[in-house]
């Protein structure tokens, strides 16, 4: 397992994309926790991942909002002790939607390979 006990916070972890992804490290023996504006889609995903046999958390904020994303960091370690990773799913604006598909469809993002793809508005990989 390639997460083992590490502490993974997955945003926008309530649906889509975030929920498999926070499923996916779940798998991986990671300790996640999935992030996002509204506590219901949230508990679904911590409960997907418990019946699964995984350790899932939540933590209800707006990353957006600077000081919700510093409180949820805050809370995440003051929770378990540490943060090893965090993966963005959620997305603030349509903008960043396209932004990461024009980028991921361009030829500089044939150099990404490996299991992880990290994108910050289409700005890296």
């Amino acid at each position: 397992m390639k997460f083992r006990d590490q502490v993974v916070l997955v945003t926008g972890g309530g649906s889509g994309i975030g929920r498999a992804t926070a499923r996916a490290f779940a798998r991986e023996g990671a300790v996640v926790v999935v992030a996002g504006r509204r506590a219901e889609p949230l508990a679904e995903t911590a409960k997907l991942i418990e019946a699964d046999g995984g350790v899932a958390d939540q933590v209800t904020a707006d990353v957006t909002d600077e000081g919700d994303a510093a409180r949820m960091v805050a809370e995440i370690v003051a929770r378990h002790g540490r943060l090893d990773v965090a993966s963005k799913a959620a997305v603030s604006a349509l903008d960043e939607i396209a932004a990461a598909v024009l980028y991921l469809a361009s030829p500089e993002a044939g150099y990404a390979v490996g299991t992880d793809l990290v994108i910050d508005g289409g700005a890296s990989a």
